[in-house]
């Protein structure tokens, strides 16, 4: 927790701020905004490629991570991502079939961690009941008699399915928090409100709807931001739960904490539940052959959340080809520009804070 606080006050803050400012806000502001987005992907972009170097290392594990990658951005649903994560593992498992990894009982010093075998089963029983009683709820109940029920589960059925990274659980949260209708554009490309029996629509266009629990923007946004603040990126429920609390006029400290607290747990009801049987599981030679394609199908995953997150932020950007650059530019700042090790804490902020100046230079330059 100690660890965790000050990134969840900290989002929780712009959160708060975020609902207010970033509703059809100045163009200065969308300025600002896009210029975090771009530069807040981009650093995204540098996870993926640092995770592909280190787990990619053969064709076999540089193949399962192109399929993820393939996969997980043209099927974009709940249950697609823990299948290719057992199909990668699969894979390893037999290609690896005559190899002898199993880990000798004399190298192994940990039998067990945390809870005794008993309380880390119970935790894996009630993460799952949990799961299926917030999901039977929602079903069974209206999103404006229940909002704070329908984050939760938002949120819990998210942390639930995501392996492989923070990053991975970026597409599926904007699927679940920005709700879209499609409207109608004419011929010139203009959006167009009210629609008459003789209205000729060229296309529909996806747009966040006006009861959306955010916005693209506000999401980006957030994106943005967590990456420059201390704590891991899964702080980014708190910003959301409490932008998406501001915008319902639900107590914003509720809103935080289911979100909060619905991402988070799974995760550490897992980790705790796991732990007391970890020493046993760990040595088994299929576990330890699968290991690889379960990580490089992982990394997949990533690989097509920095896809969908790149041309998601380019599509809602004032100054989209600004924007691009903004992204390129803060890609070479975090990845490959080195800094002395007592100052490499303050380089992912430093990008992000040089990617808002920069949105609002493209805005002072006309870059339309």
């Amino acid at each position: 927790m100690l660890f965790q606080s000050p990134g969840l006050l900290m989002m929780s803050l712009a959160g708060a701020g975020a609902a207010e400012i970033l509703v059809d806000p100045a163009d200065w502001l969308r300025g600002i905004s896009a210029g975090l987005s771009a530069a807040g992907v981009a650093l995204v972009v540098s996870a993926a490629v640092g995770l592909a170097n280190g787990q990619c290392k053969d064709h076999i594990t540089s193949r399962l991570c192109l399929m993820s990658a393939v996969v997980a951005y043209y099927y974009q649903s709940n249950w697609i991502f823990p299948l290719l994560i057992v199909i990668g593992g699969s894979v390893t498992s037999y290609t690896k079939r005559n190899d002898d990894l199993a880990l000798k009982d004399k190298d192994e010093t940990i039998h067990h961690l945390g809870l005794n075998k008993t309380a880390g089963a119970c935790l894996v029983l009630a993460w799952i009941a949990i799961l299926a009683t917030v999901t039977v709820l929602t079903n069974t109940t209206d999103y404006a008699d229940a909002k704070e029920l329908h984050w939760f589960e938002a949120f819990f059925r998210t942390g639930s399915i995501i392996f492989g990274g923070g990053q991975v659980v970026l597409p599926l949260l904007l699927k679940d928090v920005v709700q879209y209708e499609s409207v109608c554009t004419g011929a010139d490309g203009f959006l167009i409100a009210n629609q008459t029996l003789t209205t000729v629509c060229a296309t529909y266009t996806q747009v966040p709807r006006a009861d959306s629990w955010i916005t693209e923007e506000q999401f980006f946004a957030g994106l943005g931001v967590v990456q420059a603040m201390p704590g891991p990126l899964f702080n980014l429920a708190a910003y959301i739960g409490a932008v998406a609390a501001r915008r319902a006029g639900v107590n914003i400290l509720s809103g935080i904490a289911v979100s909060w607290f619905g991402l988070f747990g799974p995760g550490i009801m897992l980790i705790y539940g796991v732990l007391p049987f970890w020493g046993a599981f760990r040595k088994q030679p299929i576990y330890r052959r699968a290991l690889p394609g379960l990580n490089s199908s992982a990394v997949g995953l990533v690989v097509a959340a920095v896809f969908q997150m790149a041309f998601k932020v380019r599509e809602i950007s004032p100054f989209k080809d600004a924007s691009v650059v903004i992204g390129i530019v803060a890609f070479f700042a975090v990845h490959f520009v080195k800094v002395p090790p007592n100052l490499a804490m303050f380089q992912a902020p430093a990008t992000i804070l040089a990617g808002g100046v920069a949105g609002v230079v493209a805005w002072a330059a006309g870059c339309t």
